[in-house]
Parts: C-alpha cells; sequence; structure tokens
C-alpha cells in the first residue's frame, strides 16, 4: 500500500471516492488495484489521492488451501 497524501481530522473519506478494478484474474486469485481519494473540506472542496493499494485476493477450502474460484458468468476480454 502506498500513501500518497497526509490525512488529518477533518478530512472526509466516502465511498464516493473509492476506486478499485480487477488487474489479474487467475485460477484461485484475483489482484485489485484501489485508489482511495479525500475530500479536503474548506472554501474550495478539492479532491485529492489519499491512498492506493494493489491487493491480491486468494480463494480457499475449508483445508485452507488454495481452490479454484468459482465461474463468474463474465466473459473475459481476449
Amino acid at each position: 500500500m502506498e500513501r500518497c497524501r497526509v490525512c488529518r481530522a477533518g478530512l472526509t473519506v466516502s465511498c464516493e471516492h473509492f476506486y478499485a478494478r480487477i488487474v489479474r484474474e487467475g485460477t484461485t486469485s484475483v489482484t485489485v488495484n484501489v485508489e482511495v481519494f479525500a475530500q479536503r473540506m474548506g472554501l474550495n472542496e478539492v479532491i485529492v489521492k489519499v491512498t492506493e493499494a494493489t491487493l491480491t485476493f486468494v480463494a480457499t477450502g475449508e483445508d485452507r488451501a488454495p481452490r479454484k474460484l468459482p465461474a463468474t458468468g463474465v466473459a473475459q476480454p481476449a
């Protein structure tokens, strides 16, 4: 995770400024890039990027071993 800006008291972070996109979908995992923006309150409500991260989620079975991801039914780009 990378911190882009200092977050101080009075900074509003909301779901309106939270973006995620799948960057890789494997057999047992999916990698998502997340960017978070915050709105600085004041005369000109400026929106600034405060952090971003690339997260990898691995599907696991009851034995905690990796398992295949379920089919999404969404066609993947070629």
